[in-house]
C-alpha cells in the first residue's frame, strides 16, 4: 500500500532545492546586475527540456547545474556551451553521469573566466567522471584579487585530482577536498603529513613544539606559510621544500611570529616562487622570533631578488658568516677606504663632506645591506649608484635614508632599485637639500619617492617609503638664535584638504623662543607630530624617543607627543617615571615587556590620537600582563574627524581580564578591536543590575547586564520581555524553533561582547514566524570579540522574508548612513538564509529523521517506477 505523505514529502524536497536555487540565482543577479540582459540563465538544472534556454552569449549569468537528470551527451553539452568565455555565477556536477568536463572547453588558448564571487564550483558524487582537466581552463576572478572561488571535489571515484591539483592557477589556496591539507596541521593531525609532497591551503601550524620529520617529505607549499607559537628553531625540516605557490597581491603570505626558539632561517635557496597573481607583490612578517635571530647574506639576497619580499617586520640581524663565491663583498668602515669594486656592502653608508671624490666607488653596487646618509656634501646627483637594486636596512632607530643639507643634491632617483626591506621603520629625511629637489627638468614637479618605476610597472610599493623632511613635507623652525616670539605658528592654516597632522612640525634649537602659548594655540593643539626641543619653553615630551632619554628627566613630563612606544622594557623599577602622565597624543604601542598592568599610569586621562582606522592603543606580547588597571583614564579623542580608531590586546597573560566598565568606556569611546584576547573579570560596580544566564524561565525582570550566552528555544516566547532592559551582553545570542514575529524586545541593547572565539555570535535558526530580526531600535552600537575575523553569525530556516525591512541584505541592526558604526556592529552572516547552509550540531537528531524520510521518499518512488 503506497501512503501519501511520501510523494507529498519529495515535493517538500523539491520545493526547498528550487528555493536555494531562486536564492542562489537572486544572490548572484543582485551582485552582478545583468540590467534586463538576454544572456541570464534562471532554469534549475541542465536538461534536454531547458537547455534551448541557455542563452547564445559570451557572457552569461546563472548556475550550470548537471544532475541526475541531466540526459544530454557530452558532445550535446559543449555544443550548447560553445559560444560561452565567461561565466557569472557558478557550476555545480553532482550525480550526474557524466566522464569527462570537457564541455567547459573554449577556443584554444584562451581561458574561461569565472565570475565565482556569489558561487563557486562543486563537482562531487559523480561515479563515472574520470577527468576534469578543463577544470585548469578556469580563470577565476574573485570580489578580490587574493580571494579565489570556492571549489569542492568531492566523492568522484574514477577522478584524479593529482594532476588538476598541480595546476597553480586552480589549486594554491582553494578548498580543494584532497588530502594534505596544510591549514589543518596540529598535533594530532601532524603525523597525517609525513607522506605528503604537495599541501593545499598552505603550511599553517600553531603551537606545535616537534614537527621532527613529519613534513619533510613536503615538495610543494600551495598558500600561505604561517608559523606561530612554535618551538621550531628554523625551518631546516622542510628539507624537501622546493616550490611555493601562494596568492598574494600586497597582502601577507609568509609569517613566522612568536616562535621564541627560532635563531636561524634555514630554508632552502632554492625554492622556486609562483604567485598565482603574477605580479602581485608578498608581503612577510618576521616577528618575535629569538633575540639573535639572523637572515645571512646569501637568505637576503633571496628573500630580496627571488621572493620580492616586503616586510611587515623584519625582527633581524644579518649574520656574521656569509659565504658567497659570485660576487664581490664590503664590509663598510669608511667610504675612502672602501675597494673600487664591491658589489655588495655590508654596513651603514654615511657620506659626509669630503667624501664626494669617492663616491665614484659605488658604480658597480648592486645591493646594501644598511641604511643610506649624505649629509653635508656637495654632490649634485646619485648617478655613480645606477646599479643598486636592493637594500636591506635592519636598524629600527635608524631612517632608512637620510639626505640633508646637500644644497646642490637635486636628482635623487635610484634608477634600478627594486626593492627596500627593513625591520619595520621605513622613514626617510629628506631636508636643506636643493630647492629643487623633486623637480624634473622641464620644471614640474614630482612626488617625495626614490623610485617612479620598477622594471615595467609604476606600481613602486616594494620600494614606498615614509618620506618626511622640510624637503617634502612638514614645518621646520630650527637653529633660530634670536627667534623669540611665535607670530609665525600662531598664523598658520591648511588647505581645505589637509590636517596638520598629515605634516611633521619640528621647532628646535630657537633658545629665546617661548613656545609655551604656541603649543595650545589654535588648530597647533590638535598636533600629534609635534618635535619641540632646545627652546626657551618646550611642549612636551617625546614620546617616541624614549630610548634615548634617561628617565629622570621623565619624571616631570605631562604630556608626550609622538605616542608613548615601550618595546623590549624588562626593568619596571623605572616605571614610576611616567606617573605624572596626563596626555598622550599619538598611538600607546606597549610590545614584549614584563608589565603586568599600566597601574603605573596613574595620572593618564586623555588619549589624543590622529587615526584613520590604524592601532592607536597595543597591548601586544606581555606575558605577564593580567589587567588592564588604568586608574583615572577618561577620554579618548580623535583629531581625524572621518576617521575610525581600533585597539589591539594581543598576546597577554592567559588569565588577562578586562572589566565590565572598561567594555563599556572603550564602547563608549567608537572603538573596534583587532584582537581583544581577554577574559571578563568577575568585578562590577554597586548598583549595577548583574544576571548571570541559565534559562529564559530562571532570568529575572529588567537585566541591565547578562553575562552568559543567552538562548531562547520553543516554548519561551513568553518570557522575551525579561530583556527589554538589556543595554550590556556579555556573551553570544541564540534564538531557535521559536514563533516570534520580531525580536523588538532588545529595543535597549546596544553593545555585545562575546570573548569565546569557538562560538557563533548569533545564531538565528528555525523561526517560521520571523519576519523582522532587527535588533536594538536603531542605537545598537559595537560587538567587541576576540578576533575582529571570528564574527559569525548563522541565519537559517527561517521566514523567507526576514530581511525585507533591508531589501534583502543580511542585518541585524538595520542601515544607517554612519559607515564607522556600521563596521563595528558588522557580523560575517552565513546560513541558509543569508549564503551557504550551515550544519548546526544540535540538529544532528533531527537530520537522522530527515536522511530516513529521504530513503523512505525513494524507495517509493522505485516502487511506483
Amino acid at each position: 500500500m503506497n501512503f501519501p505523505i511520501f510523494p507529498l514529502f519529495c515535493t517538500f524536497l523539491f520545493h526547498n532545492s528550487l528555493a536555494s536555487f531562486e536564492d542562489d540565482l537572486q544572490t548572484l543577479l543582485d551582485f552582478h546586475n545583468p540590467k534586463g540582459s538576454k544572456c541570464v540563465f534562471n532554469q534549475s538544472e541542465i536538461t534536454s527540456k531547458t537547455i534551448d534556454f541557455f542563452p547564445k552569449c559570451q557572457k552569461v549569468y546563472g548556475l550550470i547545474i548537471i544532475n541526475s537528470n541531466t540526459d544530454l551527451s557530452l558532445a550535446q553539452l559543449t555544443k550548447a556551451f560553445e559560444n560561452m568565455t565567461a561565466l557569472y555565477g557558478g557550476i555545480r556536477v553532482e550525480n550526474s553521469n557524466l566522464t569527462s568536463s570537457s564541455f567547459l572547453t573554449v577556443f584554444m588558448f584562451t581561458k574561461f573566466e569565472l565570475y565565482c564571487e556569489t558561487y563557486g564550483v562543486f563537482i562531487e558524487n559523480n561515479r563515472y567522471l574520470n577527468d576534469a582537466k578543463q577544470l585548469q581552463s578556469i580563470n577565476q576572478i574573485a570580489d578580490e584579487a587574493t580571494k579565489e572561488c570556492k571549489f569542492r571535489v568531492n566523492n568522484n571515484p574514477k577522478l584524479n585530482m593529482e594532476d588538476v591539483c598541480r595546476y597553480y592557477g586552480l589549486a594554491s589556496t582553494t578548498v580543494l577536498e584532497a588530502r594534505c591539507q596544510g591549514n589543518q596541521i596540529n598535533t594530532t593531525s601532524i603525523s597525517e603529513f609525513k607522506k605528503c609532497t604537495t599541501t593545499y591551503n598552505g603550511l599553517q601550524f600553531s603551537n606545535i613544539s616537534d614537527v621532527s620529520s613529519q613534513l619533510a617529505k613536503i615538495d610543494s607549499i600551495r598558500g600561505p606559510i604561517n608559523i606561530q607559537n612554535s618551538e621550531i628553531q628554523n625551518l631546516s625540516f622542510l628539507e624537501s621544500w622546493r616550490n611555493w605557490i601562494p596568492r598574494s597581491s600586497k597582502t601577507l603570505a609568509f609569517n613566522l611570529q612568536n616562535n621564541p626558539n627560532m635563531t636561524r632561517l634555514g630554508m632552502s635557496l632554492k625554492v622556486k616562487l609562483q604567485n598565482v597573481l603574477y605580479g602581485g607583490f608578498i608581503v612577510a612578517n618576521f616577528e618575535n622570533l629569538h633575540p639573535d635571530f639572523c637572515l645571512s647574506v646569501e637568505e637576503l639576497i633571496f628573500l630580496m631578488t627571488n621572493f620580492t619580499l616586503s616586510f611587515q617586520n623584519l625582527h633581524a640581524k644579518i649574520c656574521e658568516e656569509y659565504d658567497i663565491k659570485d660576487a664581490v663583498v664590503c664590509r663598510l668602515e669608511s667610504l675612502k677606504d672602501l675597494p673600487n669594486n664591491c658589489e655588495m656592502i655590508v654596513g651603514n653608508l654615511n657620506v659626509g663632506p669630503g667624501d664626494e671624490e669617492y663616491f665614484s666607488k659605488l658604480q658597480g653596487v648592486t645591493h646594501l645591506f644598511g641604511s643610506f646618509t649624505i649629509e653635508n656634501t656637495n654632490l649634485v646627483n646619485l648617478g655613480y649608484l645606477e646599479n643598486l637594486y636592493y637594500i636591506a636596512s635592519l636598524d629600527e632607530f635608524s631612517p632608512v635614508i637620510k639626505f640633508v643639507s646637500n644644497p646642490r643634491l637635486r636628482l635623487i632617483r635610484l634608477l634600478s632599485i627594486k626593492n627596500i626591506i627593513t625591520r619595520g621603520n621605513r622613514d626617510a629625511i629628506l631636508q636643506d637639500n636643493h630647492p629643487d629637489i623633486f623637480k624634473t627638468k622641464s620644471g614640474k614637479q614630482v612626488k617625495c619617492a626614490v623610485a617612479e618605476w620598477i622594471g615595467m610597472s609604476d606600481d613602486t610599493y616594494p620600494v614606498d617609503l615614509n618620506f618626511v623632511g622640510g624637503d617634502c613635507d612638514g614645518f621646520f623652525l630650527e637653529n633660530n638664535k634670536y627667534l623669540n616670539e611665535t607670530s609665525i605658528i600662531n598664523n598658520l592654516s591648511t588647505t581645505n584638504y589637509e590636517d596638520f597632522n598629515d605634516c611633521d612640525f619640528e621647532i628646535n634649537n630657537n633658545p629665546l623662543l617661548d613656545f609655551w602659548d604656541a603649543c595650545y594655540y589654535n588648530s597647533l593643539t590638535s598636533l600629534i607630530n609635534l618635535t619641540t626641543s632646545g627652546n626657551l619653553y618646550n611642549c612636551g615630551c617625546q614620546g617616541d624617543q624614549i630610548a634615548n632619554f634617561s628617565f629622570e628627566k621623565l619624571q616631570s613630563c605631562q604630556t608626550y607627543y609622538k605616542g608613548i612606544k615601550l618595546h623590549n622594557f624588562t626593568e619596571t623599577t623605572n616605571l614610576t617615571s611616567f606617573n605624572k602622565i596626563r596626555t598622550i597624543r599619538g598611538f600607546l604601542d606597549i610590545q614584549n615587556t614584563n608589565i603586568q598592568n599600566l597601574s603605573f599610569l596613574e595620572s593618564f586621562k586623555y588619549l589624543r590620537a590622529y587615526s584613520d582606522g590604524e592601532v592607536v592603543f597595543n597591548l601586544q606580547n606581555n606575558p605577564n600582563m593580567t589587567r588592564l588597571a588604568l586608574p583615572v583614564f577618561e577620554d579618548l579623542e580623535n583629531f581625524n574627524l572621518y576617521g575610525s580608531v581600533s585597539f589591539n590586546f594581543e598576546n597577554l597573560h592567559p588569565d588577562f581580564c578586562i572589566t565590565a566598565n572598561e567594555l563599556e568606556s572603550f564602547h563608549n569611546f567608537d572603538v573596534r578591536f583587532i584582537n581583544l584576547q581577554a577574559k571578563l573579570c568577575d568585578i562590577f560596580d554597586e548598583g549595577d543590575v548583574i544576571c548571570h544566564f541559565e534559562s529564559m524561565s530562571k532570568l529575572p525582570n529588567n537585566c541591565r547586564y547578562i553575562i552568559g550566552n543567552v538562548v531562547i528555544d520553543s516554548g519561551e516566547e513568553n518570557d522575551v520581555t525579561k530583556l527589554a532592559a538589556l543595554r550590556y551582553l556579555y556573551g553570544t545570542l541564540t534564538i531557535r524553533n521559536t514563533q516570534l514575529v520580531d525580536l523588538s524586545f532588545f529595543k535597549r541593547l546596544y553593545f555585545i561582547a562575546v570573548l569565546d572565539e569557538s562560538q557563533p555570535i548569533v545564531q538565528i535558526l528555525s523561526n517560521k514566524n520571523l519576519t523582522n530580526p532587527k535588533i536594538g531600535d536603531g542605537f545598537f552600537h559595537s560587538i567587541f570579540t576576540r578576533s575582529f575575523d571570528q564574527r559569525d553569525a548563522i541565519i537559517q530556516d527561517n521566514h523567507p522574508s526576514m530581511f525585507s525591512y533591508v531589501n534583502g541584505t543580511c542585518n541585524l541592526f538595520g542601515i544607517i548612513p554612519n559607515e564607522r558604526v556600521m563596521y563595528r556592529r558588522s557580523l560575517n552572516y552565513t546560513g541558509g538564509d543569508c549564503g551557504e547552509r550551515v550544519e548546526i550540531k544540535f540538529c544532528t537528531a533531527n537530520l537522522g529523521i530527515l536522511a530516513i524520510s529521504i530513503w523512505l521518499c525513494l524507495l517509493w518512488s522505485i516502487e511506483n517506477m
